[in-house]
């Protein structure tokens, strides 16, 4: 399925980012449910979730499809007093983000999958933070547009 083909790529998008005690999380179970477990267990983890949906055509003559999805990233206010952590990886996956919004070479090079399907575009779609309770928390929302190949 293409959407968990995309969401295994901005996993290692992500996970490529190499921060420190950084666990992803992936909704179409592409990521190691072992190291996901552990993460899960350690309260100084800086958890991403990414979750990629189902596709959506814009038209019905042509395979032209917006596939939205999101990343949540979560730190636990006692591991991160200061937000150093949450702040740096925050600012890490927006940097990558921006990457991709400012240049579509950038966007064909990473989410092309071979005869499956071809990427033209990605944009932002919203975002919310959480600063309050027993996490804190940023979701940030994008679509992926692109042509469907088979």
């Amino acid at each position: 399925m293409t959407e968990a083909k995309l969401e295994a790529l901005l996993c290692a998008k992500i996970s490529a980012l190499e921060l420190d005690g950084l666990a992803v999380i992936s909704t179409w179970g592409t990521a190691d449910q072992g190291k996901v477990a552990a993460a899960l267990e350690d309260p100084s983890a800086i958890v991403v979730e990414t979750n990629m949906l189902p596709r959506a055509y814009d038209t019905f003559t042509i395979p032209y499809a917006a596939i939205s999805g999101s990343v949540r990233l979560s730190v636990s206010p006692a591991s991160d007093p200061t937000r150093s952590r949450f702040l740096a990886a925050s600012d890490s996956i927006m940097a990558l983000f921006a990457g991709w919004q400012k240049s579509i070479s950038t966007v064909v090079s990473d989410f092309s999958i071979s005869s499956e399907f071809t990427p033209v575009g990605f944009r932002l779609a919203g975002g919310e933070t959480d600063m309050e309770g027993d996490e804190w928390a940023l979701t940030i929302s994008f679509v992926i547009q692109g042509v469907v190949l088979n």
